[in-house]
């Protein structure tokens, strides 16, 4: 079993103490597609609101330590889904990079190294700065299992104002 890149940085959680969590990380709504009396269409979107929501489900033995963790409370997070970008002539990561997870690869699907000018994309795991939402826990008694979810909000895109 391959260690877990997910970690709450901000409560002193070590890196790679997770076991049997699934991640999930999508952008939060924004704006609303519109369309003239031309019938163009066009985005109300506004780039300052380009933040993900990701939502963690884990079942282990023993759950995460997320007592004390509260809602709306502000934590660093190094997620273990990878995020894919395309790599075009400048192209940097549009979030910070869990150090040793920043993959690049090839239009075969080839890991290739950093700079090959045959890189197409990269894959990388992101570092968040997030907000807590709500979460919950489950024990399964019989079963010797807990499980559960907690989801979290980015709180800004990094370097916009």
């Amino acid at each position: 079993m391959k260690d877990s890149n997910f970690t709450l940085l901000s409560i002193g959680q070590m890196a790679g103490s997770h076991r049997g969590i699934r991640q999930e990380i999508s952008p939060i709504a924004n704006g609303r597609i519109r369309r003239k009396l031309s019938g163009r269409a066009y985005s109300t979107a506004r780039g300052q609101f380009n933040v993900f929501r990701t939502t963690v489900y884990f079942e282990d033995v023993w759950p995460p330590a997320l007592g004390g963790l509260w809602v709306g409370q502000r934590v660093t997070i190094d997620c273990a889904v990878m995020l894919p970008q395309p790599q075009l002539v400048g192209s940097a990561p549009i979030r910070p990079v869990v150090p040793g997870t920043l993959k690049f690869y090839d239009t075969d699907m080839d890991e290739v190294l950093e700079g090959d000018p045959s890189a197409a994309w990269f894959n990388y795991c992101p570092r968040l700065e997030v907000l807590v939402e709500p979460w919950n826990l489950q024990e399964d008694e019989w079963g010797a299992v807990s499980s559960g979810d907690i989801t979290f909000i980015e709180v800004e895109v990094p370097g916009v104002v």
